[in-house]
């Protein structure tokens, strides 16, 4: 089995607390989604996906440091009536725990322009669900019609539990019946926090945020 490197996140994490030289706003990488295995299938999918880091990247991004990689994630769509459902969720759910205040998330997404729908799901202080019953997520603004590179943007609402950590991208085939394959690429899944409030078990320690 091959080991699965640490992500950018953490990096951020140890940056963030060095000496208090990021505080405040802040911007940084949670994940390149381009090392294999980092992301795996979800196991109880509807439509099944085939997960492989490829050489797709946006051009924004470019010749700006970092490998220029996407994962493309190939998924059929078997048709039918109900919704169909493709999520990718993280090997390791800890590494996408964002240990301070998450204000926004980002993530370049390149459409199959095919009209499936996508969202981004959370846990939030560890629940994926808050007491009203209503799921952490946030969802792509309409269906994704789109076929080139696109940063979608998305403010966290402030009421969330903190700490926020990314339970899976999703792909879904509502109002979409046909049976088709399409092939979407993500990468730079990217946290807005605020350094100055560190939340969640990470409070309580002193240093660095290596272990995280």
């Amino acid at each position: 089995m091959k080991t699965i490197k640490k992500t950018a996140v953490g990096i951020l994490a140890a940056a963030l607390c060095a000496g208090g030289a990021w505080a405040g706003e802040v911007t940084r990488t949670i994940s390149d989604l381009n090392t294999p295995g980092e992301w795996v299938e979800y196991q109880w999918n509807g439509a099944k996906g085939r997960l492989a880091v490829r050489p797709e990247f946006p051009d924004e991004l470019k010749g700006k440091g970092g490998e220029e990689s996407s994962l493309g994630v190939k998924t059929v769509w078997p048709g039918g009536e109900g919704m169909k459902f493709c999520s990718i969720v993280p090997a390791n759910p800890a590494q996408t725990e964002v240990p301070f205040k998450l204000l926004r998330i980002s993530l370049w997404v390149k459409g199959a322009g095919s009209g499936h729908h996508g969202e981004i799901h959370f846990t939030a202080n560890g629940q994926e669900k808050g007491a009203d019953g209503k799921i952490y997520k946030v969802a792509f603004k309409g269906p994704i019609t789109w076929n080139d590179w696109r940063k979608l943007e998305f403010e966290i609402p402030a009421d969330w539990p903190q700490p926020v950590a990314v339970k899976s991208i999703t792909l879904h085939s509502w109002g979409r019946p046909e049976s088709v394959e399409t092939t979407t690429y993500f990468t730079r899944l990217e946290a807005t926090c605020d350094s100055d409030q560190k939340v969640g078990a990470q409070k309580a320690k002193s240093g660095s945020n290596d272990n995280w």
